[in-house]
């Protein structure tokens, strides 16, 4: 008893090759102990944009961007809301 699981599914979709993004489908079933499972579906509109242009969203909608390198030297966006 009181033992959780997890079942995860990723379900990537391009609804249109022409731009940049992409839709990704996370669905993920749980379980604590005996009772029922739960499933929780996430959808998020993912793609590949020029770092300015990641840097513009966030401003326009009232963040304060910082384009942080990871330790692949990639950016990551950190956003603080003031």
């Amino acid at each position: 008893m009181g033992r959780r699981s997890l079942r995860y599914l990723e379900w990537v979709f391009d609804p249109d090759e022409s731009d940049t993004t992409y839709t990704v489908d996370y669905v993920f079933m749980l379980r604590e102990g005996r009772q029922s499972v739960q499933v929780e579906h996430d959808r998020h509109v993912e793609g590949l944009f020029a770092k300015a242009e990641g840097e513009q969203w966030l401003t326009e909608t009232g963040f304060q961007p910082e384009a942080v390198p990871d330790p692949f030297d990639r950016y990551v966006f950190v956003a603080r809301k003031p």
